[in-house]
């Protein structure tokens, strides 16, 4: 950091300047970071809503239409992409974070 009270005032005013400018680049860049973590997320949420109505079909078939192997298989690759879609809205939240954390100022 260099010694604000050795600089000019023109110095001053140069290093306010690009501070500032530095700043509105920052919150810029962080607002387009949040909104496409929202828009990830957001996907993510309707991947997973593409989900239940298979679920709902199992639920309500009838004991003579049932298929117990494919009810299985339903099951396994809804579970599998549910628990794959968890995996990416942790990380997505884990990058938001990390992102959030690296620009804020330090203690």
């Amino acid at each position: 950091m260099p010694d604000l009270a050795a600089m000019s005032s023109g110095e001053l005013i140069q290093l306010m300047e690009a501070a500032q400018q530095a700043y509105t680049s920052a919150i810029e860049r962080e607002r387009i970071e949040a909104a496409t973590a929202q828009q990830q997320l957001i996907a993510l949420a309707e991947r997973l809503q593409g989900k239940i109505p298979a679920l709902t079909a199992l639920a309500s078939a009838q004991a003579d239409g049932f298929d117990p192997a494919q009810a299985v298989r339903t099951i396994a690759g809804c579970l599998a992409e549910v628990t794959d879609l968890a995996r990416q809205s942790v990380l997505i939240g884990a990058q938001a974070s990390t992102s959030y954390l690296a620009s804020a100022p330090a203690a």
